[in-house]
């Protein structure tokens, strides 16, 4: 990564302050019941592009969790949340986001680290109401 990407990558987080995060969607269901051994988990995303209007940024992620176990799909899981940041200094983080590597980098790592707590708990608690042992996912480094 060039110096100046990570600069820009350091003014993006500089500029603004996490606020707050929505549920938009969520849904899970189980297939069938699992039975004792090892099982997989799958986890796809989809990070949508930043929306800002005067003081606030707004972005989606969406993440799909599947459970499968023998090639078999135990559980399904789905959930977007939308995180909101306030935006402290506007012109630098405008700035910054025209580095397309730095925006990229931000949008596609630090956007899911943001929701990654919220996801391990709704994703937990999910697994309990479906009559699962609760599954943790791993902290995301």
């Amino acid at each position: 990564m060039k110096k100046e990407t990570f600069e820009d990558f350091r003014k993006i987080l500089d500029s603004i302050e996490f606020e707050d995060i929505n549920i938009a969607i969520m849904g899970y269901k189980i297939e069938k019941q699992p039975e004792k051994g090892e099982i997989t988990i799958n986890i796809g995303k989809s990070i949508s592009d930043l929306n800002i209007n005067q003081n606030i940024m707004a972005v989606n992620a969406s993440f799909r969790i599947a459970i499968e176990q023998n090639n078999e799909k135990i559980m399904s899981f789905r959930v977007e949340y939308k995180l909101l940041f306030d935006i402290q200094i506007l012109e630098q983080l405008e700035k910054s986001l025209k580095n397309n590597e730095a925006k990229k980098m931000f949008i596609e790592n630090q956007i899911p680290k943001f929701a990654w707590s919220f996801l391990r708990e709704d994703f937990r608690t999910a697994c309990t109401k479906l009559g699962l042992r609760p599954i943790t996912l791993k902290m995301m480094k």
